[in-house]
């Protein structure tokens, strides 16, 4: 990781159809620093697998505490295409982890890829939530 930009790069060839956790922790240099913490997922596909692509790089999503269970907060869109075999295409959506983590506060539809609330929010526990959704 270059620690200048923080650009990731491989020192050496990964295992294809396998997944990497990579954690990476960040501070700055002031005289009471502060650092943070964030976690990269990363799955290397073998050349015969569908590319996933997500519409958006970053899904943003508002709800009040009020919102009742069910509220539907955003779709998740990725397209799947195929590089040397025939794929159908077909995504499969789930979530791989919420920051920080709650009672079940979120569902994913697998197939439509649609993010709903399951259990009510609380601002005073966390006013914001980030979720890793994989396709």
């Amino acid at each position: 990781m270059d620690s200048s930009s923080g650009q990731l790069s491989l020192a050496n060839a990964l295992n294809s159809a396998r997944q990497y956790i990579i954690s990476v922790n960040a501070s700055d240099s002031a005289a009471e620093p502060r650092t943070g913490v964030s976690t990269v997922f990363m799955t290397v596909l073998d050349g015969m697998s569908s590319a996933r692509t997500f519409t958006e790089a970053v899904y943003s999503a508002n709800a009040s505490e009020s919102s009742p269970v069910g509220t539907s907060l955003t779709t998740i869109t990725c397209t799947a295409s195929s590089s040397g075999s025939a794929s159908s295409g077909q995504v499969t959506y789930g979530i791989a982890s919420v920051s920080p983590p709650g009672p079940g506060l979120f569902s994913i539809n697998p197939m439509s890829g649609q993010l709903s609330l399951t259990n009510k929010l609380d601002y005073e526990t966390s006013a914001q939530y980030d979720l890793i959704v994989t396709a």
